[in-house]
């Protein structure tokens, strides 16, 4: 027999290798969405952010359109959150369009990590009513007085360490910010 050298068996092997890894990571990308859309569709994904977001963040919530795709990510289009408790006392932030990426890294390791976030339209509204308390501070697990001692649940506490904050890149395009401190006035 007159067998080929080593170094082309070695070569040729591992461009085969190269090649299955290649079609597998193809065929998971142009699958993803199909598997996504079937055993998660939007409106799913909508009812879950529209029955959860509430308790968390202690006030109503309203969301327009949910899509997403592997590229592009989790967008949720017409998204406003009310002062608290509701909308009778204002609107706390809204935006147009809200664009999240996660990270498939961090998935395989258990962990929800943000990798990009893309906000189109932010109107936010941020009231400061005494030193160190704010309209949003039973957001973070503050404390604010006309809330109660009873209602402690802050996103960080609910989410746990199983949600990791750290994002590669942030935009915003066309926003608007206000500040108003209720004390001074100003």
């Amino acid at each position: 027999y007159n067998l080929p050298p080593m170094k082309k068996i070695k070569s040729w092997l591992l461009l085969k290798i190269g090649l299955a890894a290649l079609v597998v990571f193809a065929l998971g990308v142009a699958l993803a969405p199909i598997l996504l859309k079937r055993y998660l569709p939007p409106e799913k994904v909508r009812s879950l952010i529209m029955s959860n977001a509430p308790k968390y963040l202690h006030r109503q919530v309203s969301l327009g359109e949910v899509s997403y795709t592997v590229l592009k990510g989790l967008e949720l289009k017409g998204l406003a959150v009310s002062e608290y408790p509701d909308f009778k006392s204002g609107t706390f932030a809204e935006v147009r369009a809200l664009q999240v990426q996660i990270s498939w890294y961090g998935l395989l390791r258990k962990k929800v990590i943000l990798d990009s976030v893309f906000l189109e339209g932010l109107k936010a509204s941020v009231v400061k009513r005494s030193p160190g308390v704010y309209n949003f501070s039973d957001i973070t697990g503050s404390t604010q007085p006309a809330r109660g001692a009873g209602a402690k649940t802050s996103i960080a506490g609910a989410l746990g360490s199983a949600f990791e904050v750290n994002m590669r890149k942030a935009r915003m395009a066309e926003g608007e910010f206000r500040y108003r401190d209720a004390m001074s006035g100003d």
